[in-house]
Formats: structure tokens, sequence, C-alpha cells
């Protein structure tokens, strides 16, 4: 792992581009809208599957019915109830009063229940999410759940299923989806597994497009920015706690950071 090198960065950026890539994080995006009640589409696109186009436009179809997001809360019960937390000092010694309480306020500040309860519907949609805990611009700490389409990772090199870096990009949608002119196909909706073409439209080369694209890297060692082609659009700063500011939440794995298998919600 060589970010200083530039050939190493676009390479990154090569593979996190990739079809098999981006094929998992369509994936994770389809149990994401689908818990977010957005299911029309996929409900038509499964129709679609069965019956012709046209049967399916005359049926009477029932969309609103959603169990998924009924199963995922119900499973997502850990932090429906504030937790209790005791503390211990590294050095052995009794906290004091005055520490007990801004750890406290830092909890409160933070919103960290509300974030390990999203966690927690994460984990029980997705199999796995990460938990990013960052400075912010107040002064305080950011604590976000992150569901795993959003973030890449470069594993370590003894253990895959352990990550050196993390590599922060949102997916886009819109952007990504496999149709470029809805008007052209029987639904208007992405093809999770049918994606041949979205594939064609990454690999033209849009130089403006992919300046404006941004991928934050965080180490170990340091965090920085890059664009699209892998140029660093800001200053490589050292990471001040010498480790990761995430935490891997994720079901049992199989040699391979992330978690790979059927969702039966």
């Amino acid at each position: 792992m060589n970010f200083n090198d530039p050939k190493y960065r676009l390479q990154v950026i090569r593979d996190i581009k990739s079809e098999d890539n981006y094929a998992r994080k369509r994936e994770h995006q389809q149990r994401f809208d689908v818990y977010r009640e957005r299911q029309d589409n996929y409900i038509i696109e499964r129709l679609e599957r069965e019956f012709d186009p046209d049967t399916v436009r005359q049926m009477r179809k029932i969309l609103s019915i959603n169990l998924a997001k009924k199963i995922v809360d119900d499973l997502s019960s850990i932090y429906s109830v504030p937790p209790t937390r005791t503390f211990a000092s590294a050095a052995g010694r009794d906290i004091q009063d005055n520490e007990m309480e801004q750890i406290e306020n830092l909890y409160e500040e933070t919103h960290f229940n509300v974030a390990m309860r999203q966690a927690n519907r994460f984990y029980n949609n997705h199999d796995q999410c990460a938990l990013m805990i960052v400075p912010d611009k107040r002064g305080c700490f950011k604590v976000r759940a992150i569901p795993p389409m959003h973030y890449d990772v470069i594993p370590s090199d003894d253990d895959p299923e352990v990550a050196s870096a993390y590599i922060l990009n949102v997916w886009d949608y819109d952007l990504y989806k496999t149709t470029d002119d809805n008007t052209s196909e029987s639904t208007q909706l992405n093809r999770y597994r049918q994606n041949d073409r979205m594939n064609q439209k990454i690999a033209d080369d849009n130089d403006r497009d992919a300046l404006l694209e941004r991928y934050v890297v965080w180490t170990a060692e340091e965090t920085f920015t890059m664009d699209g082609r892998g140029n660093l659009v800001s200053d490589v700063m050292p990471n001040p706690i010498g480790m990761l500011p995430f935490v891997d939440v994720a079901m049992e794995k199989d040699f391979q950071f992330f978690v790979r298998r059927g969702s039966s919600i």
C-alpha cells in the first residue's frame, strides 16, 4: 500500500470502479432502498421477469406493503432503551467526577446512541456497516454509521478480513444507474444484476466528471482526498490517533473483508 505513488492511487480508483465492486454496491443500494420503503421499482422489475411488460402495466398493483422495514426494525432493538455504560481508566486509577461528566457530555453531544441504533439497523439489513468517529469542525466528534455502498477498503496483507485503509466515496444511485435513457427500457429502474452498459458508461473517459469525484482516504498514518484520476486535491494530513477511526460492524466473514451473502430479509 503506497499512496505516495500516483500510479497506485490511480489503480485504486480503477479497482473501485470495477464491475465486481459496483455489483456489490448496487446490491446494498437495493437493500437500502427497500428498507427506506422505495421498493416500487424493484417489485415492478420482478413482475416483468415473469410477465409481459404490457401485462404488468395493466395489473392492479399494491406496492405499499413492506415487511422488510418491519423485520429490520424489530431485529434492531439493542438501542431502543439507552444502555448503561461503565468506564475504567487504562492506567488503573479511579475516574474522577469531572472526567466522568466530560465523558457523559461527549456521548450526549455526539448523539452516540442514535448512531449506534442506526448501525444496528444497517447491520441487520446489510450484514455489515462501518462506524466512523472523526473530529468535526465544531471541535467535537462526529459519529456516523455508514452503509457498505458508501465506502471501500484496502485489506491488510496478512489478514484480508481486516482493513488497512478506508476510502469514503458517496455512491450516487442516479449517477451509476444502468440505463441512460429510461424510455428505452421496459422499466425505469436500475438493473442490479444485468449491468453491462453501466461499465461501458464508466469506461468512457470524461476528465471533468472524473475531477469532480472525491475519494477520502484514511489510513492509520494519514488522511487525504483524491479525485477520480488519483490526483491529490487536499494536503496529506497526519492521522493524530495512529489508528483507523472506523469500527467494522459485521457478521462472520470468509477470508475477505466484505460480507457477501444473500439477503434473507
